[in-house]
């Protein structure tokens, strides 16, 4: 038996697959949650979102686990070979898929060998978070200009840090 009832603006079926069994009651009106509150569509877009996170318990230090992250027009793949390695990708560089180059941060190693290291994906403001061993690093890539851009914290201010870019041959530093 389906019996269909209507509780303000939320419908509530209720199925019952045995004829002898006790028939339910549908929640009251003051269980059930919408959305729509106030005259207005209101929900947390973030933690919607967020609920798709992309989440790893180890580093990816495979170019196959690359994360993706981008703009529109400037793509990276990133993923922990080296320390950390991004591969950049231009929407300009269709159809011959011709990456500018890479882009390696060798002291970021400690990071993406320590023990408690964790990564998320962060799709709602697009951000790569990477944490492990006192270490933070944060990738974007900026939704206004083609820039990629690497917040680190947690490392020892007095050591210089290095990045290394990779160019494709053919390709030259401007």
């Amino acid at each position: 038996m389906i019996k269909r009832k209507t509780l303000g603006t939320v419908a509530v079926t209720v199925i019952s697959l045995c004829g002898f069994c006790q028939e339910k009651q549908p929640p009251t009106a003051e269980l059930l949650t919408s959305a729509w509150n106030d005259g207005r569509f209101q929900v947390d877009v973030p933690s919607v979102v967020g609920g798709s996170d992309i989440i790893l318990r180890r580093p990816n230090s495979d170019r196959k686990e690359a994360m993706p992250l981008g703009n529109g027009r400037l793509g990276l793949g990133v993923w922990s070979q080296d320390g950390y390695t991004a591969q950049l990708n231009r929407e300009d560089t269709w159809p011959l898929r011709l990456s500018p180059g890479q882009v390696s941060i060798p002291g970021l190693k400690k990071l993406i060998e320590a023990s408690d290291y964790s990564g998320r994906l962060n799709l709602y403001n697009g951000e790569f978070e990477q944490h492990g061993g006192g270490i933070t690093a944060t990738t974007y890539v900026d939704e206004s200009v083609d820039v990629m851009v690497v917040e680190v914290k947690g490392v020892d201010a007095n050591q210089p840090q290095t990045a290394e870019l990779k160019l494709w041959p053919g390709r030259i530093q401007l």
